[in-house]
């Protein structure tokens, strides 16, 4: 879920203090068929770096073990920040 490094798939030089490494932060889930079916999300809180899953008007607390489903439509990703300069 975390630490996704696009590195080897970079074109020309890396900043060694801003890498290409991704975490996921929310997936969208879709169960069901072409014609229909039911969404589901999970999302990282970033300010208790929890995970929850949002089912209609349901909201609960799940493990990142949970996020990883058969039914993954969209994952979203956000890129590490550079580390600090001295």
């Amino acid at each position: 879920v975390v630490g996704l490094d696009l590195s080897p798939h970079v074109r020309g030089p890396i900043d060694p203090s801003a890498p290409p490494v991704y975490d996921l932060f929310a997936v969208s889930n879709h169960y069901g068929s072409l014609g229909g079916g039911h969404y589901t999300a999970f999302a990282r809180n970033d300010r208790n770096a929890r995970w929850y899953k949002f089912d209609d008007s349901h909201v609960s607390e799940c493990t990142p073990d949970e996020v990883r489903s058969s039914a993954a439509y969209v994952l979203y990703y956000q890129r590490r920040a550079p580390a600090p300069t001295p």
